[in-house]
């Protein structure tokens, strides 16, 4: 099977250059578009969730397991890699939500600190990146998942608006603005929701954490007060 296609139109997701970004995206075809407008949706509607998990895990297989197999010389079945890798990361990501975490952000890691090093010592930028930063992320999962979910669920949804509305034909030109109006205004609810279930993530924690430090300081106190009794 080759992909070869596709991942021709991701090289650009590969490496920090937004402006390829934007360029690729209003090159996607209108099933491309409006995949990629879905499942930006859902990451920002289920941020938490292990649906989530799975579409980070996904798009980070999608993204870079070829584009590493290749670096590391295993280039011959790129398609073939990107397909496997893909698939079992989603699945990884849906059983084992912490995973997620450490793959979009660890690769992201790993592939700029390899790019800093330079290609001949790739492997030694890389590795370290990767591994550090996907630990962390996958020890702190609870705030980087909801977090990568709402960047990329972002980029997702703007790139698949943007594609389709460069769609809309000349006849159509008029309600352009109108038809991105509601778009921005859908995409501008859900990501306040993305980034109050953030924020609820976080003070429920902070509240765990101060209960927790609470009860142990009364039953240290309890402990002291038993101990001090003649």
């Amino acid at each position: 099977m080759r992909l070869t296609w596709l991942l021709d139109a991701l090289r650009p997701y590969q490496h920090l250059d937004p402006q390829g970004w934007v360029q690729a995206g209003r090159a996607l075809p209108v099933t491309g578009a409006v995949v990629l407008l879905v499942l930006g949706v859902l990451l920002l509607a289920l941020s938490t969730e292990r649906l989530a998990a799975g579409i980070l895990a996904g798009t980070a297989g999608l993204l870079w397991t070829a584009f590493v197999a290749n670096t590391f010389g295993a280039s011959a079945h790129e398609g073939e890699i990107a397909l496997v890798g893909t698939g079992a990361l989603t699945a990884l990501g849906v059983v084992f939500p912490p995973s997620a975490s450490f793959l979009i952000w660890g690769f992201p890691a790993g592939l700029m600190l390899g790019g800093w090093v330079g290609s001949l010592d790739f492997p030694a930028g890389f590795l370290p990146g990767f591994v550090v930063i996907g630990l962390l992320a996958a020890l702190f999962y609870r705030v980087a998942q909801p977090t990568a979910a709402a960047l990329v669920g972002a980029g997702m949804t703007l790139l698949g608006v943007g594609a389709l509305l460069g769609m809309l034909p000349a006849r159509g030109a008029p309600l352009a603005p109108l038809f991105g109006l509601t778009l921005a205004l859908a995409f501008t609810v859900l990501f306040i929701h993305a980034a109050r279930k953030l924020f609820r993530l976080q003070w429920r924690h902070w509240r765990e954490q101060r209960l927790i430090r609470r009860t142990r300081a009364f039953e240290r106190r309890a402990l002291e007060a038993r101990w001090k009794k003649p």
